[in-house]
């Protein structure tokens, strides 16, 4: 009886897991209804486990069906599902485990694009603090440039240089560790982190910022296949604002209108990524026509 039992509940918990999998395939093949469909699937299985496997079961389809909503554009129940998420997480995983942090990277990310500056940061920090007791260089640099983000955002650029030197600087002992692991000389090599370009920025550096950013995204668009952190939509945006910085209206215009389409694109038409993009698009179309108008006068 007892093995049968075992049988019964672990099948449980197997058929979850199976669900998750498709779903995180259907994912990545953009098949977005599909994928919920199964995340739905895989949370009623769970919920007829016992406790506490059914909590802590249900909290990490949680974690990984939350950013299928935000992707969506359904912001207040990606939120929702994080929080709960993490919450339920709390009582059965470490303060530093990556589950938990991850959601207070996604809380973040959601908050800034609510412009929720203020709450975006404690999430970030939370996240960067249990990077930073396990030494995570990848989860450092990607809340310290997150960081950087919400002052550039807010045209605060002095203030995030520190962290942006800092970022260039986690990135650098990144690639060489790794190089070193690979048994290459990082000496050898040209090594240019990410954040060089945002570096060039927050200095007022606009026209060695916009060649740079230029750049990363000729660079990626090329490729068949990126990384998942390699956002063209924002690198479009800070390019956008480097160009608009130089008084290049037009270029300005051009990239907006690229970083909208490549958030529709990757994320889905009307996601307040590419309407901010598309907002800040008009602003510039505004101070163009405007100081047209003036010259012709």
């Amino acid at each position: 009886m007892a093995l049968l039992l075992f049988r019964f509940f672990g099948g449980r918990e197997r058929r979850a897991r199976a669900r998750c999998f498709a779903a995180a395939r259907a994912c990545r093949q953009k098949k977005w209804p599909l994928a919920a469909q199964f995340f739905r699937e895989a949370y009623e299985i769970a919920d007829k486990l016992k406790e506490p496997l059914r909590s802590k079961t249900q909290c990490q389809i949680e974690a990984q069906w939350a950013p299928l909503l935000y992707r969506q554009g359904e912001l207040p129940a990606a939120e929702d599902m994080f929080r709960r998420s993490s919450r339920t997480g709390a009582k059965h995983y470490a303060p530093g485990s990556e589950m938990l942090i991850i959601n207070s990277v996604f809380l973040g990310d959601i908050c800034v694009d609510e412009e929720r500056y203020a709450e975006a940061e404690i999430h970030y920090r939370q996240a960067l603090e249990a990077d930073e007791s396990s030494d995570n260089l990848a989860g450092m640099i990607r809340e310290v440039e997150a960081l950087s983000h919400i002052l550039i955002r807010q045209d605060r650029p002095l203030e995030a240089l520190p962290l942006v030197e800092r970022a260039v600087e986690l990135e650098t002992r990144s690639a060489r560790g790794f190089a070193q692991k690979q048994g290459m000389d990082p000496d050898r090599y040209r090594l240019t982190p990410t954040s060089l370009p945002a570096f060039h920025f927050c200095r007022g550096e606009f026209d060695e910022a916009a060649r740079l950013y230029g750049s990363q995204i000729a660079n990626w668009k090329s490729r068949a296949n990126r990384p998942g952190n390699v956002d063209l939509g924002y690198l479009n945006v800070q390019l956008a604002l480097s160009e608009w910085r130089l008084g290049h209206l037009d270029e300005a215009i051009r990239a907006y209108d690229e970083a909208a389409k490549e958030f529709e694109r990757e994320w889905c038409e009307g996601h307040p990524k590419a309407l901010a993009a598309r907002k800040a698009k008009s602003a510039v179309v505004e101070a163009r026509d405007g100081a047209r108008g003036e010259s012709a006068l």
